[in-house]
């Protein structure tokens, strides 16, 4: 039985200058908190901040 262990919402202290660079950010958080490694993806998304760049956010748990 798995239960959950931690949650946290990861916010990326790197502004990116397009959505897209951000959004490789995102995923590189993701490669990193695998389901590999117990971690699941309750939300993940870019968000445009009002200087006009990006930066990657997401909810996440760990469960073992």
């Amino acid at each position: 039985m798995t239960r959950e262990v931690y949650r946290e919402v990861f916010v990326s202290p790197f502004e990116k200058k397009t959505e897209n660079e951000a959004l490789k950010v995102l995923q590189a958080i993701r490669e990193v908190h695998s389901e590999e490694h117990g971690w699941k993806e309750i939300r993940g998304f870019v968000e445009k901040l009002p200087n006009g760049k990006y930066r990657a956010v997401r909810e996440h748990a760990q469960f073992k």
